[in-house]
């Protein structure tokens, strides 16, 4: 299997690539998953940046409480694997297919080859990580700041009362900490 430039250049890297980057690009393996399959599992060792063509995978957590978790999905041209690519550590999360994929992959060992050699291209690559990232923090910040508001808006209606709970609570154990201070127990 090739790996389709023309589709990376316009659909992850969002740039024009010359012949010698397209050249580079040769150590740029295809990987094919079914649906269900794991990509990446939690607490593997990093070192591989891959990149979804086609198809959707969720990113998820094991949550003792609430049981399997998914985060996000992604889907053609998201980028998966770029923290422990960047960090080295392990992989903080599972990554599966939510359907058949084809992703691109490129090892940590080749992104070094290509700093050293076509550091016109990593800096493509790595300006491509910087814009998921970025593109990831505000779909975050979308979802989270409306949850945010209503926390605030529920925390807003309690009683005074409620609200008053923690800080008497504080007070008897200043209070009671003062006390047992000074208190002479010798009888």
């Amino acid at each position: 299997m090739t790996v389709d430039l023309i589709w990376l250049e316009a659909n992850a890297l969002h740039t024009t690539l010359s012949p010698k980057e397209k050249k580079a690009l040769t150590p740029l393996t295809e990987l094919t998953f079914a649906k269900g399959d794991t990509i990446i599992k939690q607490g593997d060792e990093g070192g591989s940046l891959y990149i979804i063509k086609s198809g959707e995978v969720s990113v998820q957590d094991y949550n003792r409480y609430e049981g399997r978790l998914s985060f996000v999905t992604l889907k053609e041209g998201d980028l998966i694997g770029e923290l422990s690519f960047l960090n080295g550590r392990r992989a903080a999360a599972d990554v599966k297919a939510d359907s058949d994929c084809v992703l691109y992959k490129l090892s940590k060992s080749d992104m070094g080859k290509l700093m050293k050699n076509e550091q016109g291209l990593a800096f493509t690559i790595m300006n491509a990580i910087v814009n998921h990232e970025a593109k990831l923090l505000g779909n975050m910040r979308r979802e989270l700041v409306p949850m945010l508001r209503n926390f605030k808006d529920k925390a807003d209606k309690l009683p005074l009362t409620i609200k008053l709970v923690p800080v008497i609570f504080t007070l008897l154990y200043i209070v009671g900490f003062i006390y047992i201070s000074y208190k002479d127990f010798s009888y």
